[in-house]
């Protein structure tokens, strides 16, 4: 018998795998809404759908912060500079 915590650990790879490709391709993000609509509706683990969102915008800000520090170190152009 299919058990629903397959679904949870299912919804939950698809999570992962849409942000971890939403960085190469931020129109892959708006499926983590739904994603985690259809895993609140199958199993009571969603809340691990915002805790991988807050973990990813936290790596998002760590990996930005060091492109600008190594940019200020080395002298190099970093992407955040040269938007401004």
């Amino acid at each position: 018998a299919l058990r629903p915590q397959l679904f949870g650990v299912l919804l939950l790879c698809l999570t992962l795998a849409l942000l971890g490709g939403a960085r190469a391709r931020p129109r892959l993000a708006w499926g983590v809404p739904l994603a985690a609509i259809a895993w609140a509706n199958l199993h009571g683990s969603f809340p691990f759908a915002p805790l991988l969102v807050g973990l990813a915008w936290l790596e998002a800000l760590r990996t930005d912060r060091g492109r600008a520090t190594r940019a200020l170190v080395l002298g190099e152009p970093s992407r955040s500079n040269s938007r401004r």
